[in-house]
């Protein structure tokens, strides 16, 4: 018989999973003692072993094998991930740099719009205004200069 700390740690679990599975478990395969320490059997460890084995989520970023186990296969596999990851960023970073020098050109020639527009403007407004400024009054009188003006 073991305890749940016993077990966490033989498992490489939290006392806190463990737990939640002692739970679950019939109460002929947990016994509790006086201090109020939970002791589960042989049966009950078993069942552990296999639902923390079975219910552990598969992890896209395993953790590092030791020494003996490919260290070095392990280490030459990261190092090639990275290098394709670096070669992405490039190509990336080299697609900016074509973006920034497109919109430096267009923010260029926009620019030389502007202050073709602001040269001309003054004589379009000229032009505009002597096109919009009213006939002489020499001839043509009004409604009221007509009934209250002096006779011509």
């Amino acid at each position: 018989m073991k305890t749940i700390k016993q077990i966490a740690d033989e498992l490489g679990v939290s006392k806190q999973a463990i737990a939640k599975r002692v739970a679950k478990l019939p109460p002929t395969e947990v016994t509790t003692t006086n201090q109020g320490t939970k002791l589960i059997s042989l049966a009950g460890i078993e069942f552990l072993r296999k639902s923390t084995t079975n219910h552990q989520p598969p992890t896209a970023n395993q953790p590092p094998p030791t020494v003996g186990d490919g260290m070095v296969d392990f280490l030459q596999r990261q190092l090639e991930e990275k290098d394709r990851q670096l070669s992405a960023k490039d190509a990336q970073l080299a697609e900016k740099d074509i973006q920034i020098a497109k919109l430096g050109e267009a923010l260029q020639t926009a620019q030389m719009l502007h202050a073709d527009t602001k040269k001309l403007l003054p004589k379009r407004k000229l032009r505009i205004l002597e096109a919009a400024a009213p006939p002489p009054m020499g001839g043509v009188r009004n409604i009221f200069a007509r009934i209250f003006g002096k006779p011509k």
